[in-house]
């Protein structure tokens, strides 16, 4: 009892035992992007099919060691080589056009290259023009010395191979400058924001390839660069994939890029564990779903792992590109395979209205991109409006001007038996999402249906988080009342809402967590079980799970 020494009126605050469960998060999204180190650049050459490239970044995997070189110096430059690394005169010699000449005579020996003439150390060189010291100051003396004299104004137009070949081949390795670097992930809640963040993500990827002298030139050529990096396919699938979540309903995004030598690297890496999904590790009441616009089949399968793995992150990811069947998109591999329906997949691929055209109109005006971000943004807005519960199917989708490709009743049927979810023009009533079904369609039909999963998501999400006040509490029937209590009070909103079947509450879920659910031996190993079931709106059958708390945290079981 309180110590009332004076007469006067007295407040004493008293805990009524009541935790009101908030319902979790179920909208934000999170968003990867993998782009190549190799995106573009300022030096151009002409692949071996004759078509025009833009690219060649310090660092980049040169994949065409045949394509024709525009500016050879400026090739060189990129590499990160300088004349120290020449191996061999002769490939020297041959991008200028021309045949050295050397004479060894004792332990001197003379080079002659064009117009001029150096005598070097016998040590230094062979009569067949090979380099033999290892000392590269020496070598760049002769390299620089053999430029000077001999008039060496000019590069003859070569290849690529030559080109690398010329400074040792093999002991030249393009990717010893290799660039890799990420941003993100970055909370962004509006398009404005968005820009900001991939403004940033930009100026990050000029100075990290280029150094921070290329933020200092002409402004006019850096917002045409720019304009480039929009334009990179990976970057442009990843930007349109964000914009068409806010443009659908979307309200917050976590936005993270990876910039790697490939942008079909793996999103998982042992090596370094908080790159690709690692990044996510830490947002653990953040996000809720998750997509990678753009990315392939196996990064979209790791996303689907990795949601599978945390169990409180629902997978939205991009099926094929190109026109397929079901059949054949099964066939072909490219049919994720899941058994708890932590994912969903749709087809096909969107069109969208280019906005990072430059005033020459060198990009194109429609351009195909993955429909996962837009997706994202519907799945945003169906919960903002009717709930989590609502399946997020016949839907129009904003922001778009069609499809890459149209399906029709008979070819959706193959689709939906895999549970790949069809996107529909439907003329006059728009192009919908005409889907609703999980990755585990064909392997587990009771996680087959979208809003299930993401029902359960939100509501064992929910309970973890809104239970963690009874850790370290004594672990008796008070303290298993109290939370019957509070679970039941969350459970009833949430069948109020119409998220849950039955009549009555009792028809809807139930709550379990007494002496039967908590025998001594788990008391004393420092447990408190719940066991809970609820009836979704589909299938219409009870699905338990089970929450255990204790001083370490707190699991689910289902």
């Amino acid at each position: 009892m309180p110590n009332y020494q004076t007469p006067g009126v007295y407040i004493q605050e008293i805990d009524s035992g009541a935790k009101p469960l908030e319902a979790a998060a179920t909208s934000n999204a999170a968003f990867i992007g993998v782009i190549p180190v190799n995106g573009f650049s300022e030096v151009s050459w002409e692949n071996s099919k004759g078509e025009a490239q833009m690219r060649r970044l310090p660092g980049d995997v040169i994949s065409d060691a045949k394509a024709k070189v525009a500016d050879v110096g400026s090739l060189i430059s990129s590499l990160g080589l300088d004349s120290g690394d020449v191996r061999d005169l002769n490939k020297f010699a041959a991008l200028f056009g021309l045949k050295p000449k050397v004479t060894v005579k004792g332990d001197q020996a003379t080079v002659e290259l064009g117009k001029g003439a150096v005598n070097v150390s016998a040590a230094e060189v062979d009569a067949k023009g090979a380099i033999l010291t290892r000392d590269k100051a020496k070598i760049s003396s002769l390299i620089d010395e053999l430029t000077t004299k001999g008039a060496l104004e000019k590069y003859n137009p070569s290849t690529v191979g030559e080109v690398v070949d010329a400074f040792g081949g093999e002991e030249v390795s393009v990717k010893a400058g290799l660039t890799r670097f990420t941003v993100g992930p970055a909370k962004v809640t509006n398009p404005t924001q968005f820009n900001n963040f991939v403004r940033k993500a930009f100026e990050e990827y000029v100075v990290e390839i280029n150094g921070q002298g290329a933020l200092k030139g002409d402004e006019e050529k850096l917002d045409a660069l720019y304009i480039q990096f929009l334009n990179i396919r990976e970057v442009f699938n990843f930007v349109m994939g964000v914009s068409g979540f806010f443009k659908n309903g979307g309200g917050i995004a976590y936005t993270y890029l990876l910039c790697a030598e490939d942008s079909n690297i793996p999103l998982v890496n042992p090596a370094k564990p908080r790159e690709g999904l690692g990044a996510w590790d830490d947002f653990e009441n953040d996000i809720q779903i998750m997509a990678g616009p753009g990315l392939n089949h196996k990064q979209q399968k790791e996303i689907l792992e990795y949601c599978e793995m945390r169990a409180d992150v629902f997978a939205v990811l991009d099926g094929p590109k190109e026109r397929m069947s079901g059949e054949e998109v099964e066939k072909n591999g490219l049919l994720p395979a899941s058994d708890r329906g932590y994912g969903a997949l749709y087809v096909p691929w969107v069109k969208v209205t280019n906005p990072f055209n430059d005033k020459h109109k060198s990009f194109k005006e429609e351009v195909v991109v993955p429909p996962s971000g837009f997706v994202a943004g519907i799945y945003a807005r169906v919960d903002g409006q009717r709930g989590v519960h609502k399946a997020p199917a016949n839907e129009t989708m904003a922001g778009i001007t069609g499809l890459a490709y149209n399906i029709n009743a008979r070819e959706q049927a193959a689709f939906n038996v895999r549970g790949i979810n069809c996107i529909r023009d439907f003329g006059g009533r728009g192009v919908r999402i005409w889907g609703a079904r999980t990755l585990s369609t064909l392997s587990n039909p009771s996680w087959k249906y979208i809003n299930v999963r993401r029902l359960f998501i939100m509501v064992e999400k929910t309970i973890q988080t809104g239970s963690q006040w009874a850790v370290f509490e004594p672990n008796d029937h008070r303290l298993w009342a109290r939370l019957r209590r509070n679970i039941w009070a969350f459970l009833s909103r949430v069948w109020a809402s119409g998220a849950l079947v039955g009549q009555t509450a009792e028809q809807a879920f139930y709550v379990k967590c007494d002496a039967e659910t908590n025998p001594s031996e788990e008391v004393d190993a420092g447990y408190v079980n719940i066991e809970i079931g609820i009836c979704p709106v589909k299938p219409a059958e009870f699905v338990v799970f089970k929450i255990g708390q204790w001083d370490g945290g707190a699991s689910i079981s289902e």
